[in-house]
Parts: C-alpha cells; structure tokens; sequence
C-alpha cells in the first residue's frame, strides 16, 4: 500500500520582516500560472 507524504506546512516559520510576493496570470481559458516568492532582508543581502 502507498503512503501519502503531506508538504510540511509553511506558515508557521515567518520571519517579522519578510517580504511576500504572490502572482496569478490567466491566459485564455484553459492556461492559469500562479506563482510566490518570498524572502528576507538578510536574503536581499547575501543575493546582492
């Protein structure tokens, strides 16, 4: 028998300071992307 494995939740570890961003773009009827990302002031810094 399988066994069904459940993402880990995601909303419990925020930091105070991150910043989210969320997207969905629709095109036609039929395609749909949806996107998020998110990250810290210590990610911008390491990023830079």
């Amino acid at each position: 028998m399988a066994e069904v494995l459940e993402p880990p939740a995601t909303t419990g570890n925020s930091h105070p300071e991150e910043m989210k961003a969320v997207y969905d773009l629709r095109i036609g009827k039929h395609v749909t992307l949806q996107g998020s990302a998110r990250i810290t002031p210590a990610g911008v810094i390491c990023a830079g």
